[in-house]
């Protein structure tokens, strides 16, 4: 936020101050109140102290925050800066560019992770009996697979509700964009219970909360499980960080505080750990067990599909918290993945909140931007963007199957019958054959992830 050395505006002049421009240092920090944004969107006003002074600043503000800022003082005026506090978002997005892996598909991982299975449960063709016996360990890994898998798979089963508003509504909580929102919400809600238990007289017994189970909002957290069978997986013999797997719950989901400390952890430092890693050298037991092999070359290949589903959801987290810079708009981005043994099938869904272009809009007027995209089995690839404005929408679809086209032509009165169910005056719709506009790529301005991470 810049401050002209030569700030002769008549909003200085409004109100004298105690606190003189001329006398702030470099170094100082001072507190700054946001009073009002001028239509330019580049321009705001700030009280100083009882002075109201106008900078130039491309960060959304917002009337009334109260800011602690850094004075910069130069031949060309001043400069409130942020405090790097709040720079640590452009930080971390350029750590995530170097060195997340390329992002793939959520659904992707599906089919390696079913074929693991199979492979783990069909019977070793050596005899039990023999010394080439699976270790315990390596039963153990296989178990807690087994668990991991089923809560994974149970998740992706609920979401084929994806067509009910209750289902949707769990396929959302589920997706994994919210899972630390969600995990802080958990802890809160434990805190506060002990305290509460802590404050009841003596004599008084209460069970406290305890760490052995995971709380029901995270259960099928989709992310949450990913994250622990990535840490199942890196364990597994042979693989580039093969070590005990301590830490990893054999039947029960992870604790919150078990939880809270996977969240935790650099992502920076686990990238660059598994990156350096590299495959150790079968010995010859192993050399003479071909489905042994075998076995562990499927894990390679789900742990590495499994990465790349969890960087896409954590890439979707940052598009969905990342706001343009000229503008209010918030994003919510969400890949929801179904189950599907035989391809990789998702849904994706970004939804905008929009500012009015009109003049003449109203305030309290509620515009939003709903951007589906779909490749149902034998249908292709469908694409489709609703536009609300209070109560009325319109929608355009694009299929790249003519038949496809005719498909959702046939039934677009069947659609304005359901908005019209949902309060909603339908004000067009439109089907055309195409592939139609991107959805998912990333704006280069956001400086987020770029596709050749």
């Amino acid at each position: 936020m810049h401050i002209p050395s030569q700030f002769n505006t008549p909003l200085a002049d409004i109100a004298k101050t105690s606190l003189s421009l001329n006398k702030l240092q470099s170094g100082q920090q001072i507190y700054v109140d946001v009073v009002e944004q001028v239509a330019n969107k580049t321009t705001t006003i700030l009280r100083i102290g009882q002075q109201l002074i106008a900078v130039k600043t491309n960060i959304p503000l917002t009337p009334g925050q109260t800011l602690k800022v850094v004075v910069e003082t130069s031949t060309d005026g001043i400069t409130l800066k942020l405090p790097a506090k709040a720079e640590n978002s452009h930080i971390i997005n350029t750590a995530l560019r170097q060195l997340l892996p390329k992002q793939t598909a959520v659904a992707e991982f599906q089919a390696p992770l079913i074929k693991t299975l199979r492979s783990l449960q069909q019977p070793s063709s050596t005899p039990p009996s023999t010394p080439t016996s699976t270790p315990p360990t390596n039963l153990n890994r296989q178990v807690q697979l087994q668990h991991l898998s089923g809560a994974i798979l149970q998740t992706l089963t609920l979401n084929q509700q994806i067509t009910t508003a209750s289902g949707l509504k769990t396929a959302l909580q589920n997706s994994g964009i919210l899972l630390e929102a969600r995990l802080l919400q958990s802890l809160s809600v434990e805190k506060n219970v002990n305290q509460q238990s802590n404050l009841k007289p003596t004599g008084i017994t209460s069970t406290p909360l305890t760490h052995h189970s995971s709380p029901p909002l995270i259960v099928n957290d989709l992310k949450a499980n990913l994250s622990k069978l990535i840490q199942l997986l890196r364990s597994w013999p042979g693989q580039q960080t093969a070590q005990p797997p301590q830490g990893v719950p054999q039947q029960t989901p992870i604790s919150p505080t078990a939880a809270q400390t996977t969240i935790n952890i650099g992502i920076s430092q686990q990238l660059q750990q598994f990156a350096r890693g590299k495959p150790p050298t079968p010995n010859r037991e192993q050399a003479n067990k071909p489905e042994l092999t075998n076995i562990n070359q499927q894990v390679k290949e789900l742990l590495g599909k499994t990465e790349g589903a969890l960087a896409k959801i954590t890439l979707n987290q940052l598009a969905s918290s990342n706001t343009e810079n000229n503008t209010v708009r918030q994003t919510w981005q969400i890949e929801i993945p179904l189950f599907n043994p035989k391809q990789a099938e998702s849904i994706f869904i970004k939804i905008e909140g929009e500012q009015a272009n009109s003049k003449t809009a109203q305030k309290n007027e509620q515009h939003w931007r709903i951007s589906l995209e779909m490749s149902p089995p034998k249908l292709g690839l469908i694409r489709t963007q609703l536009r609300v404005l209070n109560d009325h929408v319109s929608s355009n679809f694009w299929a790249e199957n003519s038949d496809t086209r005719d498909l959702i032509q046939q039934h677009i009165e069947l659609l304005r019958k359901r908005f019209s169910r949902a309060n909603l005056h339908t004000d067009h719709i439109k089907v055309q054959q195409g592939a139609g506009p991107e959805f998912q790529n990333m704006k280069q301005h956001n400086n987020i992830i770029s596709e050749q991470a």
